[in-house]
């Protein structure tokens, strides 16, 4: 992305979230690596917590206060005391404003937020940095969601840590179940499941329209309305690279 830095929310300002993506607990599972080694010297565990906090905190959408739990079980891991992620923390935050004190002007972000808000008004479920990861996301939003959405975009907070190196966020996508039930009948799928292959030929065609109907609105917008850079292979297996 052109943009050094990101201001996190739709809107393109720095992030003041009314809402917690660490609110589920599994956040343990999928932001934190699965096995931690302890640095050999202060100063390297140092350096990994700053690496760590950097990527964490660069898109925006959690605060320092939010971050901090997972920050110093981190730090723990590698071997670095409850004070050393708290100066790290205090001081990759001081680094993140003076870059967007430095760079005022719109970057990839505002675009990003734009196309954002318009798939939220064509009916597409928006849940971007709201949850730890897209698998808590892929379960909420079937819950919450406005009446008329039919599909879903979702990025989990596990996805945005890679925009720091990888300058891509991978957004996940499929259709709402309430929004296809009229065809996706309980009747259908006892005959798709009894063997009618008619029904499964109408059960998996009307899942793949929906799927690649969902993939080619967000691509379409990442790129038309955010006027980024998009790569995405056409199916539902493949999520939307921004």
């Amino acid at each position: 992305m052109a943009s050094p830095v990101s201001r996190g929310s739709a809107g393109g300002t720095t992030a003041l979230v009314p809402f917690d993506p660490l609110a589920a607990d599994h956040w343990r599972t999928c932001l934190l690596p699965p096995r931690l080694t302890a640095a050999d010297t202060p100063e390297a565990a140092a350096f990994f917590v700053r690496t760590y906090v950097r990527d964490l905190l660069f898109p925006g959408y959690l605060t320092v206060a939010q971050a901090r739990p997972v920050v110093h079980l981190y730090a723990a891991g590698v071997g670095a005391t409850a004070e050393i992620a708290d100066d790290v923390l205090a001081e990759v935050e001081r680094s993140r404003r003076d870059e967007i004190a430095a760079h005022p002007e719109p970057g990839d972000d505002r675009g990003f937020g734009a196309a954002l808000d318009h798939l939220a008004a064509q009916g597409v479920a928006v849940r971007v940095g709201r949850d730890c990861c897209r698998d808590v996301g892929l379960e909420v939003v079937e819950r919450e969601h406005a009446e008329g959405d039919r599909f879903y975009a979702v990025v989990g907070l596990a996805d945005l840590v890679k925009v720091a190196r990888a300058g891509r966020i991978d957004i996940s996508f499929s259709y709402l179940d309430r929004a296809y039930a009229e065809v996706l009948t309980p009747e259908l799928y006892g005959r798709a499941s009894g063997g009618d292959r008619a029904a499964q030929a109408t059960w998996m065609r009307t899942i793949d329209e929906a799927e690649t109907t969902a993939g080619r609105a967000i691509a379409a917008t990442m790129r038309d309305v955010g006027g980024l850079e998009v790569a995405w292979d056409g199916t539902a297996r493949d999520a939307v690279h921004v």
